[in-house]
């Protein structure tokens, strides 16, 4: 999302939408599709909640799931995905998602194979996935899904992740008391060393004031076809660059993520920001493994406190 369109969404929200979403303008708008760069995918990881106010991210009882993404892909193989969502509340549809490599860059080609209810826009080097109009569904209930084509990409691009928003909405007419959800997942490349598990984290957002609550979701990507456990720890790098909180220590007490084959764990930790936190721009670090000292993969991004 461009910064003029981030400062849009912060200033309605601020303002309890007075202006904009009181005439349904903002709903009417992005029922047309989602902004670029709001599948919560980094570096911003923004989502539908820039512009959709009144819950936290995941905090509704349903989910959204990106179906059909290979353990490990074929380079120019084509599969087709599906995103689900589903909430008990809800009776207004939206997505929207994004394939990246390991470089933050595009990764595949997405081909529309229903064109009314999905579209694809390009931002720099990245295609966005999304809803169409159409494809709102307005008045179904419970959930609906959207499928389209993935092609893979070429040998040696590596394991590719996929980032996802979900927007179940109340079908008001207005950007109040919608429900947003996100997830991730990744699938390794075939043919080539990998490992036995990925882990891609997301949090609510990269930008966090001090004095509150922020959280990470951790997602587990099984490669393997068969079930184990692995343990997730994190901390984080300081603007100094020194690492909170100590070195050889985490934030938490290792986090178990069971894995079926080939099956996807998720998971949530919750940080309070002290108001003395200093305002800079911090790394925080994930690292996956099996205890005592087995590390499988690591993931990290920046985010700022404000």
């Amino acid at each position: 999302m461009s910064r003029q369109a981030r400062l849009l969404c912060v200033l309605a929200a601020a303002v309890g939408l007075t202006a904009l979403a009181a005439s349904g303008t903002a709903a009417v708008l992005y029922s047309f599709g989602p902004p670029d760069a709001t599948a919560s995918d980094p570096p911003n990881y923004d989502n539908c909640t820039l512009c959709h106010v009144g819950s936290a991210v995941n905090a509704g009882s349903g989910e959204v799931r990106i179906d059909g993404v290979p353990a490990a892909y074929t380079p120019g193989a084509t599969y087709t995905l599906t995103v689900s969502l589903s909430d008990g509340t809800a009776s207004r549809w939206g997505f929207e998602l994004v394939a990246l490599d390991e470089s933050g860059n595009g990764a595949g080609t997405i081909t529309i194979t229903d064109a009314a209810r999905t579209q694809v826009s390009v931002s720099g080097n990245r295609s966005y996935v999304k809803h169409t109009s159409t494809g709102t569904d307005t008045g179904q209930t419970g959930g609906t899904s959207w499928s389209f084509d993935w092609t893979a990409p070429a040998m040696g691009t590596g394991t590719v992740f996929f980032y996802v928003s979900g927007n179940a909405a109340n079908g008001n007419s207005s950007s109040n008391g919608d429900l947003i959800y996100n997830s991730a997942t990744a699938a390794a490349e075939a043919g080539t060393a990998y490992a036995d598990a990925t882990l891609v984290m997301q949090p609510d957002s990269a930008f966090i004031a001090r004095g509150g609550f922020w959280t990470v979701y951790t997602r587990v990507r099984n490669h393997l076809a068969s079930s184990w456990t692995p343990v997730f720890v994190s901390n984080v790098t300081l603007p100094t660059g020194s690492v909170f909180p100590g070195p050889n220590q985490f934030l938490e007490n290792p986090i178990n993520h069971p894995l079926v084959a080939e099956g996807l764990a998720t998971g949530s930790i919750t940080h309070f920001i002290p108001s003395s936190a200093p305002i800079g721009t911090y790394t925080y670090n994930g690292f996956l493994g099996l205890l005592p000292n087995i590390l499988i993969d690591t993931d990290s991004f920046s985010f700022t406190i404000f």
